[in-house]
């Protein structure tokens, strides 16, 4: 039997016991954090010293990687935001969104690291489907579509036959947006990766013809990537939820 492609997501998230070994690993290892605001590029991140970490609270004491004599008064542009912090180790990375805090008597930082914790993969085909609990929406050529699936590396969406002729395989198309849920993606640029008759039937159970486009995004600033699996890997896990739910229901 196919495994749920959604549920793949949620095996993702790295368990408690190994968040708290991976960052006692940070720490003692004396390894670095790079932090970039909520959307910023992967240009825009900050470097940081990882200098000391709380078990009972899982709280990340930081301070700011400064070079330089005038390096040495400066502090983080990114003091109360929501942040992305990403911890890289030999071969992986771990990552989350947070909130970047500031002590001002001693000049450091701190991160709360109490949601969820996510370990990265290379890029797979793995996609959240969309459902009645699961809302998908893509923005291309000034049209909004409801889309089939999303991943860090794509999208798909049905178009009628008189609209195909917009989306041939292989063309380009620059500032799209995509929607998952309740937070919406800027993808820059995405390419037609595929465009395919399939059957549809409408909600009277009339079968109609549509046009499948497959869509692969390109060059996605890694923070985008990032914080687009954070989403994808949320929406997974409550379905998954959902599911284990209404198994317990009917037994």
């Amino acid at each position: 039997m196919a495994q749920d492609a959604n549920k793949k997501f949620y095996f993702d998230v790295i368990s408690q016991k190994d968040k708290l070994s991976f960052l006692t690993r940070a720490l003692n290892d004396k390894l670095k954090a790079e932090i970039l605001a909520k959307g910023d590029d992967k240009d825009s991140a900050e470097t940081f010293n990882i200098t000391g970490f709380d078990h009972t609270t899982a709280k990340l004491t930081l301070h700011l990687d400064k070079k330089g004599f005038l390096g040495s008064f400066k502090s983080s542009r990114n003091i109360d935001k929501e942040i992305l912090i990403k911890i890289p180790y030999d071969n992986i990375y771990l990552f989350t969104n947070t909130f970047l805090n500031y002590n001002p008597h001693n000049d450091s930082y701190s991160v709360s690291m109490l949601a969820d914790v996510y370990k990265s993969q290379q890029r797979s085909n793995y996609r959240l489907e969309a459902n009645r609990f699961i809302k998908i929406q893509f923005k291309i050529n000034d049209q909004v579509y409801s889309a089939l699936d999303v991943s860090a590396g794509g999208t798909s969406f049905n178009c009628l036959p008189e609209e195909q002729t917009h989306f041939s395989k292989g063309s380009i198309f620059k500032d799209l947006k995509i929607k998952v849920a309740d937070s919406t993606f800027d993808i820059p640029e995405a390419k037609i990766a595929s465009i395919q008759s399939a059957p549809f039937r409408d909600k009277f159970g009339n079968e109609t013809e549509v046009f499948k486009v497959g869509v692969a995004f390109i060059d996605l600033p890694k923070s985008t990537e990032e914080e687009l699996t954070i989403t994808i890997n949320a929406e997974a896990r409550g379905e998954e939820l959902r599911k284990m739910h209404a198994a317990k229901s009917q037994n």
